[in-house]
């Protein structure tokens, strides 16, 4: 995984922006599979307890009205306060061939007088040392309050110091541990590289 992690942040009094990317050592491919895996994320993402397709069955492909309910932790000081669950459905989704990049999904929930947007993409990096060696996990994720009490809470010192703490602190641990499990499952084309990796271990 490279340590090349950027973060960038926008505030306004109609919502909160993060944009974020990070490069993977892996192909492509494999880190569009596991991005698109609703129904084992769980099993790599710290941060998720669980998801439950609403409307679908298991292996179903994600398509654009695709639902599911996922059930996030809620981490306070490092430690577990509470779950916390919200719908989540598919709004658009990339159906170009398997080996076509760059690729997307983009997402939308509601929850407790907001609603939170997201589109997250796999792109090729141009100077990747080995072709299909590396690629780049971008994520952009936006916070909209609905209600009048939700803009309050946005623009306020307590609601900016928990955004700060915990809304980011899930995107970029989904993002590192999306990451990290590709790294270590994905089965490169170039064994020169998958030697590589098994090095830096």
């Amino acid at each position: 995984m490279s340590e090349n992690f950027v973060t960038r942040e926008t505030r306004r009094w109609n919502g909160f922006g993060v944009a974020s990317h990070i490069e993977v050592r892996a192909p492509p491919e494999s880190v569009w599979n596991a991005l698109i895996d609703i129904d084992n994320k769980a099993l790599f993402l710290s941060c998720l307890e669980s998801t439950r397709r609403i409307g679908s069955k298991i292996g179903d492909p994600v398509r654009a009205g695709t639902r599911w309910k996922q059930t996030r932790k809620q981490l306070v000081f490092g430690r577990l306060a509470r779950t916390r669950s919200v719908g989540v459905t598919c709004t658009a989704i990339d159906d170009q061939p398997p080996d076509v990049f760059p690729k997307s999904m983009s997402v939308i929930s509601h929850a407790e007088g907001s609603a939170a947007t997201g589109t997250l993409s796999v792109e090729l990096i141009d100077d990747a040392e080995d072709e299909g060696d590396r690629c780049r996990l971008v994520v952009s994720f936006a916070l909209v309050p609905h209600s009048f009490t939700s803009k309050i809470f946005f623009t306020s010192f307590f609601g900016q110091f928990l955004i700060n703490k915990y809304s980011i602190k899930h995107v970029t641990s989904d993002m590192k541990d999306l990451a990290a499990y590709c790294e270590l499952n994905s089965i490169h084309p170039n064994p020169d590289a998958r030697k590589r990796q098994m090095t830096m271990k």
